[in-house]
């Protein structure tokens, strides 16, 4: 469709909807919004400013305004919704997009005088004028609109329509409807918009339908018997609008497609029935629509001639259409004059007069371009004012408007969006020229810029932003919090997949697995991390640790030792297996043992084999580290340990993590690396792209912008936390058995009844185990025989208790097929024979290395005593021991052996 100065008019409204893309899912702000042409977005308040077509906008994230050209805006939203004004006259609508209400009061052919019931009298060159629409009662307008969702039901479907200053946009598959009241003759006025070639259907009650079928827009009715279809016109594939004018006649069962210039465009055929009510429906089905305009009035029955150029047309009073060249207003008859005609003899009529209270709508020729303007301003009410931006101040905005060639003043209370119109290149002698691009990002933010040094001979108070599309720089605000992205993080840094290696070892087998002669060790300077507790994390090399201290070096930072409760783990930069592990693996290397609650593992190191080790640090040097592991202090070569981990009891579990930042009045920052470093400090200075600053903890610091992935920034520290990859291992004690948590019974100390596991009464899970005299066992082998498994370990008490207590019990029933097998929980032969020769008994032991039976036995604490009985399934099982386990054991396996 051919682009006619008309259609900027609607481009007004389009532009304003586009710019919506930074809104709320709803179509609501929570706050007023600027919105930039290149995407950016800025929650704030307008600033009072003096110079023309720049905005001064405060904006949440800033100390203090920032300009910003018009050029660059695409537009400004204030959650404030539309109140259709109280009119006794007409709508003026101008081809540049503006809409003034008010009285005519002059007409010419060169000029048009209203009275503004904002502005007293306004004069424009009749040129610039589209159309005047009559408002007030009695005037035959049924519907002028859309005036906002108020007045519209929404269906369901799973896209939205949402407002703005009045008008609707559609966003996805939804429908919206209106009923109004219809005379047997109407006419419909539709203007429509887009972005790109729409899909849409517009039901008009059950007259017919305009709908789009590809390329085509169609006029359609269907019955079940037939359907009548016109061809409307064809739609542009891109950007386009739809000016159309659709006539019901009720009475002669037509409904005709008719251009505002009069052509007829279609007509078909309708049931000629009355209906007094109508439903509107437009059903948007893909890609984004505007229902820019919708206004139903009453009409006579006669199709409107179409325009000679230059001719003005009028509906009038009962429905009736007229034409004239360069119609003229009598001020003091209240009479438009229309041109008299001239006939073939030459011979001229008399000039015809039209009272104006009759005229219901006057549409005017268009014979010059709209002047261009930067901006357009929409009140409350509806009224719109385009035009250059000229100054903010005394909570007004002051723009010159070139149609009436006036300065007019809007009030910023009733402003509900300004709209950027410029298309023109932007002015670049402020675009920064030098720093690292960044993308700043905050719940109502979205800014692309770069910190800049501050003002020289100033002292440094917070970090300075300069977006890119502004024309000066601000400090941002003291309590803002966010972030500042430099590169994005897409996933979690990762090293190469690791290639199949053996089963971890959930003691690691003590120290076996630290010791490998054939691996070379590496002491590369930095190549090492440290994580401190409040979340830092940091490039060192650790040259030793002592009971309270950790002494170390870092690029980053002056100081070079730690408290040794300020530190939460440390690792070499290799590939680590901790996070690979399954939850049944985590599970048991974080379960603390009832008999070691008093003495618990604090720390739990992992090979660089990925075998782990529970114990308590001692010490570390530069080529050992000292563990104690069971009371034993063992040294281990360093250079075979890729992590230390520092375990949190129950108690630490429970309490409120520690706050990475403290807010103490000065602005904190945190700056991420791509390897996961982390470093937590207050700047207090900016130069040449490195900020420095000193933390609370770790002293003066300095980061290179060039080597930073994220800054963030105040209270985002905190919530960024969480995105990290947890190093937090909290111990949780094992399950108490029975005879713990029964202590306080009537029947004093007992063992679980044997019933409670889910186990019981299901096949006992197969296995196959070394024994410690050097032969297997398989308890498949074992069909027809009752099995007694009891599940084990040599630092275990109450293990040690029940083992003698158990092996009695099933030697009394030597002589019925019953086995007992001693279950041991990874530990090496020759610990298990000491403790056997100590305790004068000699169960057959099956050693499981690697804990892969106690997991499919749900072992959690031990000793866990399980029957199995002669067809392989699970009679019973007992967690613990106590006085009760010998005779329930005994109760069970006599039941057993006389089935």
């Amino acid at each position: 469709m051919a682009r006619s100065p008309y259609d900027l008019w609607c481009s007004v409204a389009l532009v304003l909807l586009l710019s919506h893309a930074a809104c709320a899912d709803d179509g609501r702000l929570d706050a007023p919004r600027l919105s930039m042409k290149n995407g950016d977005y800025y929650e704030g308040q307008l600033a009072d400013g003096d110079t023309p077509n720049v905005l001064r906008w405060h904006a949440a994230i800033a100390e203090t305004p920032i300009a910003f050209p018009l050029n660059a805006v695409a537009s400004l939203h204030y959650p404030r919704s539309h109140t259709p004004p109280s009119v006794d006259g007409f709508c003026f609508q101008l081809a540049g997009g503006d809409v003034f209400y008010g009285t005519l009061e002059a007409l010419d052919s060169d000029s048009i005088k209203i009275k503004s019931q904002r502005f007293g009298e306004l004069k424009f060159p009749v040129d610039h004028v589209v159309r005047a629409v009559r408002c007030d009662e009695g005037s035959g307008l049924l519907y002028f609109g859309p005036n906002g969702l108020s007045e519209w039901t929404q269906e369901e479907g799973d896209g939205k329509w949402r407002e703005l200053a009045g008008r609707l946009q559609a966003s996805g598959s939804k429908k919206l409807r209106h009923s109004v009241e219809l005379p047997t003759q109407a006419c419909l006025e539709l203007e429509l918009s887009w972005q790109q070639l729409p899909e849409f259907a517009i039901e008009l009650g059950s007259f017919c339908s305009l709908e789009t079928c590809g390329e085509q827009l169609v006029l359609v009715r269907e019955t079940s018997e037939a359907a009548d279809i016109g061809m409307v016109e064809k739609l542009s594939k891109g950007k386009g609008t739809l000016r159309v004018q659709l006539y019901i006649d009720q009475s002669t069962g037509l409904c005709s497609a008719v251009t505002p210039e009069g052509q007829l465009l279609t007509e078909i055929k309708i049931a000629p029935e009355s209906q007094t009510k109508c439903v509107f429906a437009i059903q948007n089905h893909k890609h984004q629509l505007n229902l820019d305009q919708l206004i139903i009035r009453s009409w006579d029955g006669t199709l409107p001639g179409k325009l000679e150029s230059g001719e003005t047309s009028m509906h009038l009073a009962g429905g009736s259409i007229k034409s004239a060249q360069s119609p003229r207003l009598d001020a003091e008859s209240g009479e438009l004059i229309l041109a008299a005609d001239q006939g073939d003899d030459s011979e001229e009529t008399e000039e015809e007069r039209i009272p104006l209270q009759d005229v219901l709508a006057l549409s005017f020729p268009h014979r010059q371009q709209p002047v261009s303007a930067a901006m357009c301003v929409t009140l409350t009410d509806g009224v719109r004012v385009c035009g250059d931006l000229k100054q903010v101040g005394d909570g007004q905005l002051v723009v010159f408007n070139p149609s009436a060639s006036a300065d007019l003043r809007l009030p910023l209370e009733e402003v509900m969006s300004i709209v950027g119109l410029t298309t023109g290149e932007q002015d670049n002698s402020n675009v920064i020229t030098k720093g690292r691009r960044g993308r700043l990002e905050t719940s109502g933010t979205l800014s692309r810029g770069a910190l800049v040094e501050g003002e020289d001979g100033k002292p440094f108070e917070r970090l300075c932003w300069h977006p890119s599309n502004s024309v000066d720089s601000t400090q941002l605000a003291a309590d803002m919090s966010g972030r500042i992205v430099f590169r994005d993080r897409t996933a979690r840094p990762s090293t190469p997949a690791p290639a199949q290696a053996r089963t971890p070892s959930v003691l690691g087998k003590v120290l076996g697995v630290f010791v490998d002669p054939n691996e070379k060790a590496r002491s590369e300077k930095y190549e090492e991390v440290m994580v401190l507790r409040r979340g830092d994390r940091f490039p060192c090399y650790i040259e030793s640790v002592d009971e309270t201290d950790v002494a170390f070096r870092s690029p980053l930072l002056e100081i070079t030792r730690l408290p040794l409760e300020e530190v939460k783990a440390w690792h070499s930069m290799e590939e680590s297996k901790l996070e690979e592990l399954s939850e049944e693996k985590r599970d048991r290397l974080l379960t603390l043992p009832r008999m070691q609650r008093k003495n618990p593992p604090t720390h739990l190191i992992e090979s660089k084999r990925g075998d782990f080790l529970r114990g308590r640090l001692v010490e570390m040097d530069a080529d050992h580290l000292v563990m104690e592991v069971r009371l034993d202090n063992q040294k281990i070569d360093r250079h075979l340990v890729g992590r230390i981990v520092w375990l949190e009891d129950e108690a630490a579990a429970e309490a409120d993590p520690p706050k990475v930042h403290e807010k103490d009045g000065a602005q904190a920052v945190q700056v991420v690396h791509r390897d996961g470093v982390r470093l937590t400090f207050t700047p207090n200075g900016f130069r040449e792209d490195t900020i420095y600053g000193r933390s609370p903890t770790l002293g003066k610091c300095h980061v290179e912008l060039k080597r930073v992935d994220q800054l963030v920034i105040g209270d985002a520290i905190d919530e960024a936390a969480g995105e990290v990859v947890s190093d937090y291992w909290h111990l949780r004690p094992a399950t108490d058995p029975k005879f713990v948590t029964d202590e306080d019974s009537p029947e004093g100390a007992a063992s679980s009844a044997g019933t409670e596991s889910d186990l019981v009464g299901k096949p006992a899970p197969e296995f196959e185990l070394a024994l410690l005299d050097g032969s297997k066992f398989r308890l498949s082998k074992q069909q027809g025989k009752v099995v007694v498994l009891d599940f084990w370990a040599t630092w275990c008490g109450p293990c040690i208790q029940a083992m003698p207590q158990v092996e009695a019990v099933v030697a009394e029933f030597e002589e019925e097929d019953v086995e007992l097998v001693a279950v041991n929980m990874q530990e090496d032969a020759a610990s298990i024979r000491s403790l056997l020769e100590r305790l004068e008994v000699d169960p057959t032991v099956a050693l499981d290395i690697d804990g892969a039976t106690a997991e499919k036995y749900a072992v959690t604490a031990i000793p866990q005593t399980v029957v199995v009985d002669k067809e392989g399934n699970v009679a019973a099982l007992f967690v613990g021991g106590g006085p009760r386990l010998v005779e329930q054991l005994r109760e069970v396996l006599q039941r057993e052996v006389e089935k």
